[in-house]
């Protein structure tokens, strides 16, 4: 398997995580308006940092696979 292949099928799945963590992230930010108690709100703002770091490394881990056909 190439470089360039193997660049875009980690883009490609790593766009595909972002997509899902942006998913969930929207669900518990919908989930974290409508909580009943403080304690739930911050539960789930604890899980949303949470997803916020994942994303980060999706984040970077496109960036560095984009940039791998460059060097080629």
């Amino acid at each position: 398997m190439s470089t360039l292949t193997v660049a875009a099928e980690v883009a490609a799945t790593a766009k595909l995580h972002l997509d899902l963590l942006d998913q969930f992230a929207a669900t518990i930010v919908a989930r974290m308006n409508g909580a009943a108690t403080d304690y739930a709100r911050e539960s789930l703002a604890e899980m949303l940092d949470t997803i916020a770091e994942q994303r980060e490394t999706y984040l970077s881990l496109l960036a560095s696979a984009e940039q791998l056909p460059l060097a080629a």
